[in-house]
C-alpha cells in the first residue's frame, strides 16, 4: 500500500514524541523496533516485513528501497548504510526531511540512534563523516515523486516547560514572529477543532509549521 510523503513526515514527527524513545534494537513500540530502522519502518508504516519491521539489510535485499541520487532527495526519503553486511550495529538509516540550504551539504533528519530518540537534526551529508557506503534511498511505495510538502513541517508539542509546549513557544522557535500564523495555518484545521483555543494543546499533538 503507498504512502504520502506528508503522511511520512507526520508519522515521523509525532507518533514517536521527539527524544521520548529509548533506542533498543530488542524492543518494540507499537509493533515496530526502536531501533534505527524499526523507526523509518514506523515512518513508511511498513509492516509485515519481519520482527518489528524491515531492517537495514532487507530494506534492500526485500525490495522496500531503492537507490536514487543524492538530487534526487525530498522529504519522506532515507540516506543508509544499507544492505549486506550491515547486520546490527553494522548500518544505520536516516529519513531524509530537507536540505539545511542551497549548498545541499547538510540536511534535516529524524533518526533513532543511541539513547534517547527520534532526533530531528542537522547532519552533515552523507552521515557527517562516517566512513561506510552511504546511499540515498526512496521507498518503493511512496506516493508520488514529488514534493508534496508546500513549506513548512509538522513538530510534535512537548511538555511544558519545553519551548515546544505552547504554539507561540513553537512560533519563536522557528523564527515567526505572529503565533497566529501558525495557529490559523490551513494544515492546522483539526487540530483548531480539536483543541479550540492554542492553550489547549497537549503534548504529543501535531502542529504545521509553515515555512517563513
Amino acid at each position: 500500500m503507498s504512502i504520502k510523503r506528508s503522511e511520512v513526515m507526520h508519522r515521523a514527527a509525532t507518533i514517536w514524541p521527539l527524544d521520548g524513545v529509548q533506542y533498543s534494537q530488542g524492543a518494540l513500540r507499537n509493533g515496530w523496533r526502536t531501533d534505527c530502522s524499526g523507526y523509518v519502518s514506523m515512518c513508511l508504516d511498513l509492516t509485515g516485513v519481519g520482527w518489528g519491521g524491515a531492517n537495514t539489510v532487507t530494506f534492500v535485499t526485500g525490495g522496500y528501497v531503492h537507490e536514487i541520487t543524492q538530487a534526487e532527495l525530498l522529504a519522506g526519503d532515507m540516506v543508509g548504510h544499507c544492505g549486506p553486511g550491515t547486520e546490527g550495529d553494522g548500518g544505520h538509516i536516516v529519513l531524509f526531511d530537507r536540505w539545511q540550504d542551497s549548498t545541499h551539504a547538510a540536511y534535516w533528519a529524524y533518526e533513532m540512534t543511541g539513547g534517547l530518540g527520534p532526533l530531528h537534526r542537522v547532519i552533515q551529508y552523507p552521515y557527517d563523516g562516517v566512513g561506510g557506503d552511504w546511499k540515498p534511498y526512496r521507498y518503493a511505495a511512496i506516493d508520488g515523486g514529488g514534493p508534496p510538502l508546500p513549506g513548512g513541517q509538522w513538530v510534535s508539542v512537548r511538555p511544558w516547560p519545553d519551548p515546544l509546549s505552547t504554539i507561540g513557544g513553537i512560533a519563536e522557535h522557528f523564527g515567526i514572529a505572529d503565533w497566529h500564523l501558525v495557529w490559523n495555518a490551513a494544515e492546522n484545521a483539526g487540530l483548531r477543532a480539536h483543541r479550540v483555543v492554542p492553550e489547549h494543546i497537549q503534548p504529543g499533538d501535531a502542529v504545521w509549521v509553515p515555512a517563513h
